[in-house]
């Protein structure tokens, strides 16, 4: 089950998950990974930097970048100081 998640410590967004697909990024799927491909990797963190039309500004934008498993990702955001 997924952790819940920490608001964003800046804006007070609800903090997002976003699992890259898996699609290069001209937009063509691959059965191999290219270079600047992320491969079904986990993205956690603030919701403006992904929906800056309809979530809340914010001027950091912070994020636990990605990561291989949701978990790790969902910990890297959580235990931060």
């Amino acid at each position: 089950m997924p952790e819940k998640l920490k608001p964003c410590p800046f804006c007070g967004g609800q903090a997002i998950r976003v699992s890259h697909p898996g699609r290069n990024w001209n937009g063509e799927e691959s059965e191999h990974v290219n270079i600047g491909a992320q491969h079904n990797t986990w993205y956690v963190g603030c919701p403006s930097g992904f929906f800056e039309e309809s979530a809340k500004p914010c001027e950091v934008c912070p994020s636990a970048s990605w990561y291989a498993h949701l978990e790790d990702a969902e910990k890297a955001w959580n235990d931060r100081n």
